[in-house]
């Protein structure tokens, strides 16, 4: 048990650290509620399955009977095959050397951590029947669905309320690499022993069985979105620029994905938002931000320093809303760019604000 605490504190403490020098730079801002951070943890069924990225399984199990893929299960999709030899490799394995109880540790923190602040399960959460008493309501509020019924409450949620700084931490499904790095030992520990016999033939053979079980497993099915496609030529432009400056992309609904967060290196400039969950400063200004390109809006982008506005389009928009946004005396229009070609957007018209210097 003392292993295991020492574990998490060494595993937890630069985390908290972190947020806590954050969260001192800027306010309440990297604060995350508990509606914000409910849902990224990782729901039961995707623990119990095998390794959903292969074509069968993925056309067969997946998409026909499980809930939608919400993106978060990818981190901890460990696979049957890996979690079999796993065991195997625990088992054989004895005497264990101190960094096995290490490993096995930080499995179960990863596992206890990575469902996040509530069980759920077959994307829903998973409840109990408890009647709402006064304490429950004054600190466990967020559980309560009903005067009779409550949420599942996990280890994670008793550190976010216990730990303020814990609330900075909002993908609990990421806990689940902490899972990947000890299976992954143990895996090839398991693969060892299982491979290893007298006669070499017969090794062989087992290897070859051994490995055609895990491709067979981790499959992976082609990737719809390539890099090719996703390439804009506004970042050579803005990566081209004499000066740094400050960005926000449209929609926003849109942008605040992954993909932005990627075009930072191409471009090398700052962006107001990112591909995370909104932060609670988000979540205050994003009614505003929203009515661009409406006056208000624009006075707060340039109260936040951006200079230039990037807008997703095609041909649809560039005829119905385009000259309206060319005409607006509040911003400059700097040209319209190829955009990627997957997606609904294949344009990138580019505005910089007209305070701006």
């Amino acid at each position: 048990m003392s292993g295991m605490v020492l574990c998490t504190a060494v595993i937890a403490l630069p985390l908290l650290v972190n947020a806590t020098i954050v969260q001192g730079k800027t306010g309440a801002n990297p604060v995350f509620s508990f509606t914000q951070t409910d849902f990224t943890g990782v729901h039961l069924e995707w623990l119990i399955m095998p390794h959903p990225n292969n074509p069968f399984v993925w056309e067969n199990l997946v998409e026909p009977y499980l809930p939608p893929w919400r993106g978060v299960e990818s981190v901890v999709s460990f696979g049957l095959v890996v979690v079999v030899l796993s065991l195997y490799g625990m088992v054989k394995k004895r005497p264990w050397p101190p960094v096995f109880y290490a490993l096995l540790a930080m499995i179960i923190i990863g596992l206890f951590l990575m469902p996040g602040l509530t069980l759920h399960i077959w994307g829903e959460p998973v409840k109990i029947h408890l009647p709402a008493t006064a304490w429950l309501e004054r600190y466990w509020s967020e559980l309560i669905i009903d005067s009779q019924t409550m949420r599942f409450p996990m280890p994670a949620y008793i550190l976010y309320k216990l730990a303020p700084p814990f609330r900075a931490f909002h993908h609990f499904s990421r806990w689940g690499l902490m899972v990947s790095l000890g299976l992954a030992v143990f895996t090839a520990v398991g693969f060892t022993y299982l491979a290893q016999h007298r006669h070499r033939i017969v090794q062989a053979g087992l290897v070859v069985v051994l490995v055609l079980l895990l491709l067979s497993e981790f499959n992976f099915r082609k990737t719809i979105t390539t890099t090719q496609q996703m390439q804009r030529s506004v970042d050579e432009w803005l990566a081209a620029q004499p000066e740094p400056g400050v960005i926000i992309e449209y929609p926003l609904i849109y942008t605040m994905k992954p993909q932005s967060l990627y075009y930072t290196i191409a471009h090398g400039q700052k962006t107001i938002h990112g591909s995370s969950l909104p932060t609670t400063r988000m979540a205050e200004i994003r009614p505003i931000l929203e009515q661009w390109p409406e006056e208000a809006a624009l006075d707060l982008l340039d109260d936040l320093g951006v200079r230039y506005i990037l807008v997703y389009g095609n041909e649809f928009i560039a005829a119905e809303y385009l000259p309206a946004w060319q005409a607006n005396s509040g911003m400059r229009f700097i040209g319209a760019f190829a955009g990627p070609t997957a997606g609904p957007y294949n344009e990138v018209y580019v505005f910089e604000l007209a305070s701006s210097k």
